[in-house]
């Protein structure tokens, strides 16, 4: 990414979907560091990350693409690497309203992907898939079998 796009100027420059993908983790990080590294790097603005998640199409329920990813993910895995957990939570949210024009529609409301219903949300039940056996460095720490 950096020697490509070093010799365009600012409105110039074209990142790919992954160069932007983790240019958002990097952000949702930390957005003072993200504009910090901006200075060093060559990235996308923050507007561009912005307008990346708003064309994303999710909605509240089941998504069946991400079952359909971790689908194709665990075909690839060893039968040891398949060992994990299934964590659920609840977030609290901030109870608001908000006007999406692609839609045409108004979130807020509490939805479980099939039926709407007349209250606020204030609640979200999420999951995260942790992995036991599988063998990763995160934050300078190494988790082995």
């Amino acid at each position: 990414m950096q020697f490509c796009e070093a010799k365009k100027m600012g409105m110039g420059r074209r990142f790919t979907k992954q160069d932007k993908v983790l240019s958002l983790a990097l952000y949702k990080q930390g957005p003072r560091a993200y504009r910090w590294l901006r200075k060093i790097f060559i990235l996308p603005s923050p507007l561009t990350l912005s307008r990346m998640i708003s064309t994303a199409s999710l909605k509240a329920g089941l998504n069946e693409n991400i079952f359909r990813e971790l689908q194709q993910r665990a075909q690839k895995m060893k039968p040891k690497q398949k060992l994990c957990m299934l964590l659920f939570d609840e977030i609290a949210l901030t109870p608001h309203f908000d006007y999406n024009r692609r839609r045409d529609t108004i979130t807020g409301f509490v939805d479980n992907g099939e039926t709407t219903q007349n209250k606020i949300a204030d609640l979200a039940l999420v999951f995260m898939i942790y992995f036991l056996c599988w063998q990763y460095t995160e934050n300078r720490i190494s988790r082995t079998n």
